[in-house]
């Protein structure tokens, strides 16, 4: 089973990686032609944005199969078994609250399940990558819907941890 990733999440990053372009190139129309040069630059570099951010933020998603569960970012893949799933907890991505989902074990591999360099591989683990999966990207209630069935055929006891809904 493929999750892609959620449409408000998708909305919401592309969006911040339009205004991030678009102030930029805001400043740098101000700079060169003043302030009509300034909206001009700052509304194409707010398109542009979006435009180069969908097809990167679209290739992401989440893949469940009878083994485990492989998230795939941007550049690498997070490979993690059933049985290394720790549990949920609730955290932030771009300051909003989101399902995480803490893991044990997981295996960092390159796109495609090629290598990763030792750099890359440190980064990422620096960075807390290989001990949660931000699952609220990919699913809006985990005790619910195909992932819900999945999580509760493999994993009952953490399905039975969310009676009562997913972390807030």
């Amino acid at each position: 089973m493929i999750f892609p990733v959620r449409t408000k999440w998708l909305a919401v990053q592309a969006a911040l990686n339009g205004v991030i372009l678009g102030v930029a190139a805001g400043l740098g129309g101000a700079v060169a032609a003043g302030l009509a040069g300034a909206l001009i630059a700052a509304m194409i570099g707010c398109f542009g944005g979006v435009v180069l951010a969908l097809p990167k933020i679209r290739s992401r998603h989440l893949v469940a199969d009878s083994t485990g569960l492989i998230a795939i970012r941007n550049g690498y893949q997070l490979r993690v078994d059933w049985s290394d799933l720790q549990g949920f907890e609730s955290g932030r991505f771009l300051g909003l609250r989101m399902a995480l989902l803490r893991v044990n074990n997981a295996a960092l591999s390159g796109p495609m399940a090629g290598l990763l360099s030792e750099q890359t591989v440190a980064r990422l683990r620096a960075a807390g990558a290989d001990r949660a999966i931000q699952l609220g990207l990919y699913v809006e209630d985990p005790s619910d819907g195909e992932f819900g069935k999945l999580l509760r055929r493999y994993r009952p006891d953490l399905a039975a941890s969310l009676r009562g809904g997913p972390p807030r």
